[in-house]
């Protein structure tokens, strides 16, 4: 049997790169469905992009890398970009398949995800074209209704990351060093 995970973004330790921020490659479309584009979905009543939060499909897999490995490197400067891209096939093939994932999605595109094991998130990205639109609020909501009691870490460098979790109810309850990278992670905790 499979150890569980010491997953790379906050959570078990920090492979993922810590929980949140995630950059992607999927464009943001603001477009109304009149914009003449080819296949773009249509828009709710109230002109919204068509979006939500659903499970994680094996067809989500290039997307949801792509996201994380975007934001690791950019949102984690403080670690080598090398890092995580000899960390793509253990995510694809392990640390993903393990999880418990939801994915959320506008406009037929994955615009962030999330990952549980047990009681850690274990990772949360949202894609730059889709920051500070609440996204990530929804995703770690949507971890609350799926689990009484969370925890993660992140890492103390990304004091944005820090402060985000705060806002979402999560308390620090301790600081550890990642034995991946060396650099200091902060220990939070949700409980309902």
């Amino acid at each position: 049997m499979m150890k569980p995970l010491h997953l790379y973004a906050g959570g078990l330790g920090s492979l993922w790169g810590p929980a949140v921020f995630i950059y992607g490659a999927c464009p943001f479309h603001p477009a109304a469905p009149d914009s003449g584009e080819p296949d773009f979905p249509e828009n709710d009543s109230d002109g919204i992009l068509k979006s939500m939060i659903r499970g994680f499909h094996p067809s989500d897999m290039d997307a949801v890398i792509e996201i994380w490995l975007d934001a690791s490197i950019r949102a984690h400067d403080f670690v080598a970009g090398n890092f995580w891209q000899s960390k793509v096939i253990d995510m694809r093939k392990v640390y993903i398949p393990a999880s418990e994932t939801y994915v959320y999605e506008e406009a037929g595109c994955i615009r962030g995800f999330v990952c549980l094991v047990d009681e850690t998130l274990a990772a949360l990205f949202v894609s730059p074209c889709a920051q500070g639109r609440g996204i990530g609020q929804k995703l770690v909501e949507k971890s609350k209704n799926v689990r009484q009691n969370l925890n993660l870490t992140v890492y103390k460098e990304t004091q944005k990351s820090v402060d985000f979790y705060k806002r979402c109810g999560f308390k620090s309850v301790g600081e550890r060093v990642d034995k991946y990278t060396g650099h200091s992670e902060i220990v939070m905790v949700f409980n309902s």
